[in-house]
């Protein structure tokens, strides 16, 4: 059930972080954070109840933080540009 809900989770942040990339706006951002950071705390989850799959996980996971990290880094400079 934790790999569904890590799975819909991940697929959400990275919707969220699309949207906001495109149109950034404070209350996406946040929305953003608490996607990646529930994302983060389910794939550590289950990283420690299945270590055998460890260097796949965490190779997925820096793709994964690389690409929404990208789209939140541009949407805080995009926000502080409209301030």
């Amino acid at each position: 059930m934790i790999l569904v809900i890590h799975i819909v989770v991940a697929i959400l942040s990275l919707v969220s972080a699309g949207i906001l990339y495109f149109y950034p706006a404070k209350p996406k951002l946040y929305t953003t954070y608490v996607l990646v950071a529930a994302m983060l705390l389910t794939g550590f989850y289950l990283t420690l109840n299945k270590p055998a799959h460890l260097v796949q996980s965490c190779i997925t996971g820096l793709a994964y933080l690389a690409i929404v990290s990208y789209a939140i880094v541009s949407a805080r400079k995009k926000l502080t540009r409209e301030i």
